[in-house]
């Protein structure tokens, strides 16, 4: 396997991924190589030893090198402390949970973006809306689509979608994040917009020929 070459950490934007499975995994890499210095929250304590220490996971993404920069944690709170961009990238049906016990710790700037694909079986309700339910406080992106976690990992390119609409994306279309937390400039991910959140966001949990869309909240 080839190291990842990644930007200097000490000058990265600090970013949280909470979840440590194959797309968490894969997008704390993606991230990593992009400029932000991640740290993964990983429910189980060897995934985050060989993440930190190896710079694989073995368990859930096996055979590829990650940026030696990520690190990992099983402690939640110690994960997402200081972060300004946290990534949940959980389980749909564990994300409600994890995100209550997350939320307390947040730094008040935080933004969050929801890389958890499906919809909450209880309520039905959508990734994003979870999201904001629990971290009301917060900006919300949900990420969303059938983007697979070895493709991203293998550095292949990614077209993505960003909603329209609400005060999250500029005049020109863009993006309208804060600069230390935009998305916009990741290498390997080409981003367009939409103003279609209802269809686009549901793509991740039931069309796996689908583009991989961003919807904001």
């Amino acid at each position: 396997m080839e190291s990842a070459t990644v930007p200097d950490a000490s000058v990265a934007r600090q970013t949280a991924v909470i979840g440590a499975g194959a797309w968490g995994t894969a997008l704390a890499d993606l991230l990593a190589r992009n400029g932000h210095a991640v740290t993964v929250w990983a429910y189980e304590p060897d995934v985050a030893e060989a993440i930190t220490r190896r710079h694989e996971n073995p368990r859930f993404l096996p055979d590829v090198a990650l940026a030696p920069s990520v690190r990992a944690t099983s402690d939640l709170a110690s994960a997402v402390d200081g972060a300004s961009l946290v990534c949940a990238a959980t389980p749909s049906h564990l994300l409600r949970g994890i995100l209550r016990k997350a939320v307390p710790h947040l730094a008040p700037a935080a933004s969050l973006c929801v890389a958890s694909k499906g919809i909450e079986t209880d309520t039905l309700a959508l990734m994003s809306v979870v999201a904001t339910e629990e971290a009301p406080d917060h900006p919300v992106v949900a990420l969303s689509g059938p983007s697979f976690a070895a493709e991203v990992a293998a550095r292949q390119p990614t077209a993505q979608e960003a909603e329209e609409g609400q005060d999250r994306v500029d005049q020109d279309g863009e993006l309208a994040l804060p600069a230390d937390e935009s998305l916009e400039d990741l290498d390997g991910i080409e981003l367009d917009t939409t103003d279609d959140e209802e269809d686009a966001e549901p793509v991740g949990a039931a069309d796996d020929d689908a583009p991989l869309d961003i919807i904001e909240d």
